[in-house]
C-alpha cells in the first residue's frame, strides 16, 4: 500500500488549504484515490478519485479540527489496491489579531460607514474592532455643509489608534435673528398700554414690561399679549412670520375678553 508522506501524523497545520503527498512503490505513475474524513471510520469521506501522481492540493479549505486521510492506487482498468495506513492531522488556524480604532466625530449625530457598511450613528466617538489593514471611513451628516467626509486609515495588528484629527463637520451659519419691538395698544382707544405680559410660542417672556424688544429666529411665531384692566382680562394675538435680518415693529391691539 502507499506510504503517507505529508501531512505528517499528528501534524498541526496553521493553513486550512492542505497539500497531501504520498509514495506508492510500484504504482507511482498510476492514479490514486484519496479520502479525507472527520472521523477515523471514514463514514462520510471527501473522496478524490483518479488523482494522478503522488500529490494533491485540496482546493477547498478544511475546517479547524482533527482530520483523517488515506490513499490507495487505482490503476485505470485495474483493481484498486489496498488502502494505506490512516494519517491524522489537525487544522488549527492562529487567532486573528484585531485592531481597535476610535473615531471621534463632531458634532454628534453623523452616520459612520466602514468599508461601505454602516456601523450606526456616532455621538461623540465610536470604538471599532477591525482586522489589520487599510479601511475606508465615510461619515455622513445631512445638516452639515460637507454632507459627507471620507478618510483612509491603515491599522497594524493589535494596534489601538484614535483617528487624528477628528472628523469635523461644519454647520451652516444660522440666519440672523430679527429684532422685534412689540408695542401694545388699546383697540378701543388706540392708545399705548404699558405693563402687559407677553407669551411667544407658548412661553412667557415678560410680565409687565411693555413696550418690549426681543430677537426671534426665522420661522413662524405666535405672540399672545394679556393685561388686566379694571378687573377685566384684555387680550391680543398675532401670527408673525420672521424671515431674518430685518428689524420690525409689531403693534398688537388689546381688547376685552
Amino acid at each position: 500500500p502507499p506510504v503517507l508522506v505529508a501531512p505528517a501524523r499528528d501534524a498541526v497545520l496553521p493553513e486550512p488549504v492542505v497539500e497531501f503527498r504520498w509514495d506508492s512503490p510500484g504504482h507511482r505513475a498510476a492514479p490514486h484515490d484519496l479520502e479525507v474524513a472527520a472521523d477515523s471510520t471514514f463514514a462520510a469521506p471527501q473522496t478524490r478519485a483518479g488523482v494522478p501522481g503522488g500529490a494533491f492540493r485540496e482546493a477547498e479549505p478544511l475546517a479547524d479540527g482533527t482530520w483523517f486521510w488515506r490513499v490507495r492506487a487505482a490503476p485505470d482498468g485495474g483493481e484498486a489496491g489496498p488502502w494505506s495506513a490512516v494519517g491524522r492531522f489537525r487544522v488549527e488556524r492562529p487567532p486573528l489579531l484585531t485592531s481597535t480604532l476610535i473615531v471621534p466625530i463632531e458634532p454628534g449625530g453623523a452616520e459612520l460607514l466602514v468599508d461601505g457598511i454602516s456601523v450606526g450613528t456616532v455621538t461623540g466617538r465610536k470604538s471599532l474592532t477591525l482586522a489589520p489593514g487599510r479601511h475606508t471611513l465615510v461619515a455622513r451628516l445631512a445638516r452639515s455643509v460637507e454632507k459627507e467626509i471620507s478618510r483612509e486609515v491603515d491599522l497594524q495588528a493589535g494596534e489601538e489608534l484614535t483617528l487624528t484629527p477628528p472628523i469635523r463637520f461644519r454647520l451652516p451659519e444660522p440666519p440672523p435673528a430679527t429684532r422685534i419691538s412689540i408695542t401694545i395698544v388699546s383697540l378701543l382707544e388706540g392708545q399705548g398700554i404699558p405693563g402687559a405680559s407677553i407669551e411667544i410660542d407658548g412661553r412667557m417672556v415678560t410680565a409687565g414690561e411693555t413696550p418690549y424688544v426681543v430677537e426671534l429666529p426665522t420661522g413662524n411665531h405666535r405672540i399672545v399679549v394679556r393685561k388686566m384692566i379694571d378687573g377685566q382680562q384684555w387680550t391680543g394675538e398675532s401670527e408673525l412670520v420672521v424671515r431674518g435680518g430685518m428689524d420690525k415693529t409689531l403693534r398688537i391691539a388689546l381688547q376685552p375678553r
